[in-house]
């Protein structure tokens, strides 16, 4: 009975384990991942292929120094229509290198979130630039499925340890 219990257990977890987690990505943004502005752009834009929940879907720029430039008022595009869009309002910006920070929540509860740089007045590398590489903060990696096999290999153990227990006292 507890073999097949384990067994049962563990082929529920591959079979969790098989079906890819659902990304969620940046369809298009103003200004662009790793683009050089001549002037200060007066809003990011980030557009999704879904839409975002309105509460927890957020954006936001920040300086060289981490310091939030922004207007302070990112999150959910309301006059798009389909909701699938973040947006924020800047104030001119000096040169220099800034990074956006998204956050996003999908109605079916799948949450992502990353971050890319733009350039204003500036090319890549000067002023202390950095790469404009993405680097995404969210996602379920293979990671986090096995931690959750061997959470539930070892819950199963000890329910059948227990059980075993229980039926020898009983006995």
């Amino acid at each position: 009975m507890r073999v097949r219990f384990v067994v049962i257990s563990l082929m529920s977890i591959f079979a969790f384990a098989a079906v890819p987690a659902h990304e969620i990505e940046v369809a298009s943004s103003e200004p662009g991942k790793g683009e050089t502005l001549a002037a200060s752009p007066s809003r990011v834009r980030l557009e999704f292929e879904e839409e975002l929940q309105t509460q927890e879907s957020t954006v936001g720029v920040f300086n060289s120094a981490g310091e939030q430039v922004d207007a302070g008022d990112g999150g959910v595009d309301l006059e798009d229509p389909d909701h699938a869009s973040l947006v924020a309002s800047l104030p001119p910006l000096p040169d220099g290198v800034y990074t956006v920070r998204w956050e996003a929540l999908l109605l079916d509860g799948d949450r992502s979130a990353g971050e890319y740089v733009f350039y204003v007045g500036i090319q890549p590398g000067e002023a202390g630039g950095t790469s404009a590489e993405d680097s995404p903060a969210g996602g379920l990696s293979p990671a986090w499925f096995a931690a959750g096999a061997l959470v539930v290999i070892l819950a199963a153990a000890g329910v059948g340890f227990l059980s075993r227990r229980r039926n020898t006292r009983a006995g």
